[in-house]
């Protein structure tokens, strides 16, 4: 229970580095005004099919951290990104669960039934709501971390590849309090969700944090281990579009706007 206390702690100072990178880089980018605010946890491999059964009470009422990027003043970012470009991005972004663009929503006033409601609806930002909801001290302390999990894996299947870096984000947490053995394997297993991710053409959650890991590897990632990687994220990828068959989604649209092209672009040369 120490470990889990610890290593959940870890995880909302790992998620705030990272929303703290994503801020200055995107303000970096548009020259804007923009705050945001990312918490996820997760545990090892649950299947997507627990969904969103789960014991806890019907009359609790969701208290979802708010996600607020507020979008900046025309006159602040038009002179360095076209406007068509910029809500490309954004539209992208949500497309792809990144929910940290579009501001405050509805979404965190919704009880639970709610949002279980629209989660088996497939809604994907309500899993995104129910996921951060299970990992509050109320329910995590309860029923530790694998909930959450399921419900973003769940969220990956539908479409949302920023789910998989809010796993990635998880995932790298575990190295805290941890042997050092296997805190590298950890920090090894987080690259797999990143490169999931990037598989469906989404590189913003390694770019915006997976680098920053990245760099405290010493020695860096082995030959050996990249290949684990690739094959690991390539199995991953594989059984979440087994999975969508299975719901009649179809394949998954890994199609990647110029506009966004451009955008990581600039965060990979700055991250350099």
């Amino acid at each position: 229970m120490e470990n889990f206390m610890r290593s959940k702690t870890y995880i909302l100072l790992a998620a705030c580095l990272i929303a703290l990178s994503i801020y200055f880089i995107l303000m970096s980018f548009i020259n804007g005004t923009k705050q945001a605010a990312t918490q996820s946890v997760i545990v090892a491999d649950v299947e997507v099919s627990s969904q969103s059964n789960q014991n806890v009470s019907a009359n609790e009422k969701v208290v979802v951290t708010p996600i607020a990027i507020q979008p900046p003043l025309q006159s602040e970012w038009k002179r360095t990104v076209d406007p068509v470009e910029f809500a490309e991005q954004v539209d992208w972004f949500l497309s792809r669960g990144n929910y940290a663009v579009s501001g405050e929503s509805e979404y965190e006033t919704y009880d639970m039934p709610t949002l279980v409601r629209l989660s088996d609806s497939g809604d994907v930002r309500a899993m995104h709501a129910l996921a951060k909801l299970y990992l509050s001290d109320e329910y995590s302390k309860q029923y530790g971390l694998k909930y959450a999990e399921a419900m973003y894996l769940k969220a990956a299947v539908y479409g949302s590849s920023y789910a998989l870096t809010e796993l990635a984000i998880i995932e790298d947490s575990k190295r805290f309090g941890t042997i050092e053995d296997d805190t590298r394997k950890q920090l090894v297993e987080s690259f797999v969700y990143y490169k999931t991710a990037e598989i469906r053409g989404d590189r913003y959650g390694y770019l915006a944090g997976g680098d920053l890991s990245l760099k405290e590897l010493t020695p860096q990632l082995t030959k050996e281990e990249k290949i684990y990687i690739e094959e690991k994220a390539k199995a991953l990828y594989e059984k979440m579009r087994r999975e969508r068959e299975s719901l009649g989604l179809g394949e998954f649209y890994n199609s990647v706007p110029d506009a966004v092209k451009k955008l990581f672009d600039k965060l990979e040369s700055e991250a350099k």
